[in-house]
């Protein structure tokens, strides 16, 4: 199991400055418990350290090979991968933002877990976006949540909850008027249709999609939705 020493170090990376010079001033026990659940999240979702639940303390965890290399090397976070560094930033604002830089760090680490698979982190943020959004009225926000929550089905085979999800969001950023997100979900919509063997339905939301597409100008979403309807033909047979 990992030692204190080690998660101190590897859980330094994924503070904020505030947090960090808490820790070296009073240790991890100083921290309030939610920073510490989340900064502890923070780094299971990196990679560094195995999933065994979220007890406070380091002989809960054990390390991973890449936490081993960390704590040896300790590397400064600089000299990391585009893509880390990245995701470390977007930890550390979650936990030193407030109000609508929260919500903006949510949807990023939102996006990144759904990116390297850590569908119950992604699941949990989308969560906590949504609660914030309906407490504020963004609705932008609560649909942001609904579409990634739709992914996060989507990615597990949950075909009806990715619908109920998408058909959250499309409501949404209907009434937003945000016709590229309209443009997104029906794609997105789509291709849980596909995978439902209900290919009229997909037909429609490609439609949909290709229409908005070039409606708005978004060359990258027509092509999309083309290769996504020149599939459906094909397995209706048609040309």
């Amino acid at each position: 199991m990992a030692t204190r020493t080690e998660i101190d170090t590897l859980i330094f990376y994924v503070l904020d400055e505030p947090n960090r010079q808490i820790l070296i001033r009073s240790g991890l026990g100083a921290i309030e418990s939610d920073i510490r659940t989340s900064a502890l999240r923070g780094l299971q979702d990196l990679g560094w350290i195995d999933h065994h639940g979220f007890a406070d303390y380091g002989e809960s965890y054990s390390l991973t090979k890449e936490g081993r290399r960390i704590v040896a090397s300790k590397p400064d976070v600089s000299s990391m991968p585009k893509c880390v560094i990245a995701h470390i930033d977007a930890i550390r604002a979650l936990h030193s933002s407030s109000g609508g830089e929260r919500k903006e760090s949510l949807k990023k680490l939102i996006a990144k877990e759904c990116e390297i698979g850590n569908w119950d982190s992604a699941l949990m943020y989308c969560h906590q976006l949504r609660e914030t959004g309906e407490t504020d009225g963004d609705a932008d926000s609560v649909a942001y949540s609904h579409f990634y929550e739709g992914r996060v089905n989507a990615a597990q085979n949950r075909w009806d909850e990715a619908l109920e999800s998408f058909l959250n969001s499309l409501e949404r950023y209907i009434q937003l008027g945000n016709r590229q997100w309209v443009c997104n979900v029906n794609r997105e919509m789509g291709i849980v249709y596909g995978c439902k063997g209900d290919h009229a339905s997909a037909m429609r939301c490609f439609e949909s999609s290709l229409s908005m597409a070039r409606l708005i100008g978004d060359k990258a979403s027509e092509i999309k939705a083309e290769a996504n309807l020149a599939i459906i033909y094909d397995l209706e047979g048609k040309t």
